[in-house]
């Protein structure tokens, strides 16, 4: 099968001329959207409903941190409300279940971070600083991210337990960087010290749980710089859009991957 990728489209920072611009890339009936469509949960669930299932035959969608940004540190009823606005569009959301498409599974969270994920280079109490003292969220919004982390890493794990109950093909999706060898030190973030919160340390449990080498890709956003990295019989790729000042993405286009 083949499918689309797109993730970061932060259609809410771009003029109305980009936030559909892409869509005439289109290459297949099947989308990926690895988070951060906008900055809300309601702007983001209307636009996956009035455009890209409009294109797409089939859209599969995890949520980025983006979306439930302007509730920190009210994580959990942004969550619920995610859950709620999705599940009345007519795109599928890979974290309530598992989906097969053309006999391949697929499933994925938002994933958030560990905030350990640049260790030994930046350790996690850095992160846990960055995060306090250089925004305005709070302790209470590091825990939360923290804890929403490990529960995200804990339901991975078992989804890819059960997937080696058969021989198919799994493609996971998160918005947080699968592995260390994402990060793009220096350059996003530009503050390393922030590095904690782009990945997630316990996804090695769900790598460590296919003893069947099932995972195909893994797919995230999150880090605005486009990644493709063989990681054993996987690959790890992003295809972000991100913001107009990130990188010239005026031009952008998704990425279009078979299994």
């Amino acid at each position: 099968m083949q499918f689309d990728l797109v993730s970061d489209l932060h259609i809410d920072v771009w003029d109305e001329s980009h936030q559909e611009d892409w869509l005439r890339h289109q290459s297949s009936n099947v989308l990926v959207v690895a988070g951060d469509v906008s900055d809300w949960v309601e702007q983001t669930c209307e636009y996956v409903d009035r455009v890209l299932c409009v294109a797409y035959d089939t859209v599969l969608i995890v949520d980025g941190n983006h979306e439930h940004q302007p509730q920190f540190p009210s994580l959990k009823k942004s969550i619920s409300n995610w859950e709620k606005c999705i599940s009345q569009t007519d795109a599928v959301y890979l974290g309530f279940a598992p989906v097969k498409v053309d006999g391949v599974n697929f499933f994925g969270k938002c994933g958030w971070w560990s905030f350990d994920f640049g260790e030994p280079n930046v350790s996690e109490q850095t992160s846990m600083d960055a995060l306090i003292k250089g925004t305005t969220w709070g302790r209470d919004t590091y825990l939360a991210q923290k804890c929403q982390g490990l529960e995200d890493a804990l339901w991975l794990k078992e989804q890819m337990s059960e997937m080696q109950k058969q021989d198919d093909p799994v493609v996971v999706v998160t918005h947080s960087l699968p592995h260390p060898s994402c990060i793009s030190w220096n350059i996003y973030p530009q503050n390393n010290a922030f590095v904690g919160l782009y990945g997630n340390s316990y996804y090695d449990w769900t790598f460590e749980k296919d003893k069947k080498n099932l995972i195909k890709y893994w797919l995230f956003g999150h880090n605005h710089d486009c990644k493709d990295i063989p990681y054993g019989d996987a690959r790890l790729i992003s295809n972000p859009r991100g913001r107009p000042e990130d990188w010239n993405r005026q031009e952008y286009k998704p990425i279009t991957l078979e299994v």
